[in-house]
């Protein structure tokens, strides 16, 4: 099991971008108690995916019951789930 911390960060590793947990509207702080499932993919997804095909095959699957707010390695937010994950990635 893992800590939110941990899965974004492993996001991040395996992403090259940022995915942040929200519940009912909220973020939750990374430093949170609350244990989760590791992060299980070991290859990014493909760059020509849409966030939204990314919130759906990959995050909904493993954390159902979470929010995710995705943003760019560099911590800009993500407005349209409509962006390719190449474009978020800036490749």
């Amino acid at each position: 099991m893992a800590t939110i911390g941990r899965v974004e960060r492993q996001v991040l590793a395996v992403e090259g971008f940022e995915a942040h947990f929200y519940r009912d509207g909220r973020n939750i702080r990374s430093d949170h108690g609350i244990e989760i499932a590791d992060y299980p993919f070991k290859r990014a997804a493909r760059g020509s995916w849409t966030v939204r095909e990314w919130i759906d095959r990959r995050w909904n699957r493993y954390y159902s019951g979470w929010d995710v707010e995705v943003r760019t390695a560099q911590g800009m937010p993500i407005l349209s789930r409509a962006t390719t994950l190449q474009s978020v990635r800036g490749r």
